[in-house]
């Protein structure tokens, strides 16, 4: 039998572009991964047995292919990059990044749509709420560490001393907007594979409004959840995003406020400092 590993692993960060990353490696002949959003097992250990979730998340692997999951919160939850990597230790990891104040924004907007942040509570609020929040009760709020989440450099160092420098490829949301032949086909080459040519119609997912908000609290109620486990892994995956095109309206988003904005900027300085010297990216437009 076939043993079930991970050969590479997208693992963030949250709101930059891994959607499109992952859907678009996945169109390489020589990559497979799964249909769901995310591969949760290593940010939700206990669930399920790693055996099922495989299963479900991959069916049956071709040979000679290399297995992508993509996982967002591995890059931001030490636990689950250590279960990652014990479980997988050649795993190669691939990361997003974008502009984090602008990331914030956009996780503070999706948390929203999916029910995870209160509609009451304004951007800066929430921002000012994290601290607590986080101290209270992590595990309910870090989905909603808008700032931390974005603090790079610190969540690049713990990868690197897990797996190496060398194992791990890191790219911008910049970059995958400007540049998605390059970009993808840089990802392509640090995975050994050979290059294929990107359509350049790619979008990379931002946050919108939902007609029905509460909807995704629905959709993510133990009843329907437990429902939905009963469906195979890629009928539940078309079922999900079926149901969330249908909820999505052509709303654009609100704008941030540009005072908080430039508040955020202003504290992500020193930290996209510590990102640049760490990566040699050049990070244009960041703070």
């Amino acid at each position: 039998m076939t043993p079930q590993r991970i050969d590479v692993m997208i693992a963030g960060a949250q709101k930059a572009g891994t959607t499109m990353l992952a859907q678009t490696l996945g169109r390489h002949p020589s990559i497979t991964t799964h249909p769901q959003r995310e591969f949760a097992y290593f940010v939700e250990p206990g669930r399920v047995d790693f055996e099922r979730a495989y299963d479900d998340a991959f069916g049956t692997v071709p040979a000679g292919t290399t297995v992508l999951a993509k996982s967002v919160g591995v890059m931001w939850l030490p636990d689950a990059a250590e279960r990652l990597v014990t479980d997988h230790p050649e795993v190669r990891l691939v990361v997003s990044l974008r502009e984090p104040s602008a990331r914030a924004y956009s996780a503070y907007l999706f948390q929203q749509s999916v029910g995870r942040e209160s509609r009451s509570l304004t951007f800066a609020d929430a921002l000012a709420l994290e601290p607590e929040r986080l101290a209270d009760d992590f595990n309910r709020y870090q989905h909603n560490a808008y700032v931390g989440r974005g603090l790079y450099a610190d969540q690049l160092t713990r990868l690197h001393d897990l797996v190496g420098v060398d194992r791990v490829h890191v790219v911008t949301m910049d970059d995958l907007r400007s540049d998605p032949d390059a970009t993808l086909n840089g990802v392509i080459t640090f995975l050994g594979l050979e290059p294929m040519s990107v359509a350049a119609t790619a979008v990379v997912n931002e946050a919108a409004v939902n007609r029905l908000p509460a909807l995704e609290s629905v959709g993510r109620s133990r009843p329907v959840r437990a429902i939905t486990r009963r469906l195979p892994s890629g009928a539940r995956a078309r079922v999900t995003a079926t149901a969330r095109k249908l909820n999505r309206s052509s709303t654009a988003a609100p704008p941030p406020d540009p005072a908080v904005i430039a508040d955020l900027r202003a504290r992500f300085r020193e930290p996209n400092d510590r990102l640049r010297r760490l990566t040699g990216l050049e990070l244009a437009g960041w703070s």
